[in-house]
């Protein structure tokens, strides 16, 4: 995977957190689990955002399948251009449609089906209710983890796109923690600061997914697909665009 996507994962992950704090917050604090304080407190949340952190990751597998039979069919070059227009494009949707954007009726129905598995995770505690409930969070519709995705099915590979979301999703997970266990305290400034950052990083993402698929020969930025590491279920090798 280029370093620029493994960084991006990460950053956009770190400043979605703060969106995940308005919305997955209140969920992640009302399913403590019975856990109150003390080192089993710390646990149920290491396991809950571990299960939603390895929910993302066997999404992106999933969808990064769809990418890779792309690259195998000779598109890799169209996949990236079109994956940062798409990005864009859901960039714009969150900025002015955000009501919409999170509440139409795909997510409505998807949210009527999981909400009411979590009542089996919150009667009982242990390791596996922990996880449990960070796995079903992982697929709670979210807009952040949609722009992820794009991202990951950009890669062009199953396993690069499922990598691009665990990263995205450890990403998430610092100012979550924080939030969670010691109830961090951001003024309202800063807030509005770094909710501005999101988009901002999402739009740099899609440009360089642009960039990369338009084939320019720039170093890092725009490399010849020629060069670039495809990796496929034999491992990494290199695929040629033009054979």
């Amino acid at each position: 995977m280029q370093p620029f996507l493994i960084y991006s994962a990460f950053l956009l992950g770190f400043a979605g957190s703060f969106h995940c704090m308005g919305m997955c917050g209140p969920i992640a604090l009302g399913f403590s689990g019975g856990k109150t304080e003390g080192k089993s407190k710390l646990q149920h949340y290491l396991l809950y955002f571990g299960g939603k952190t390895i929910t993302y990751g066997l999404l992106g597998l999933v969808f990064g399948l769809f990418g890779q039979g792309l690259v195998l069919a000779g598109l890799q070059q169209g996949l990236s251009v079109t994956m940062g227009i798409v990005m864009l494009l859901l960039v714009v949707l969150s900025i002015f449609k955000a009501e919409w954007f999170h509440r139409n009726p795909a997510t409505l129905w998807v949210q009527d089906k999981i909400i009411p598995l979590f009542g089996k995770f919150v009667k009982t505690n242990g390791a596996g209710s922990s996880i449990g409930l960070g796995l079903l969070n992982g697929l709670l519709p979210c807009g952040l983890v949609y722009i992820g995705l794009t991202a990951a099915i950009a890669t062009g590979s199953a396993l690069q796109a499922a990598s691009y979301m665990l990263i995205f999703g450890l990403g998430t997970i610092p100012l979550m923690m924080g939030f969670v266990l010691f109830t961090i305290q951001i003024s309202y400034v800063w807030k509005l600061r770094l909710r501005k950052l999101t988009p901002v990083l999402m739009t740099l993402i899609g440009t360089l997914l642009i960039l990369r698929g338009l084939n320019l020969g720039i170093p890092y930025i725009s490399p010849l697909m020629d060069s670039l590491m495809m990796t496929g279920a034999r491992g990494a090798e290199v695929v040629p665009c033009h054979p």
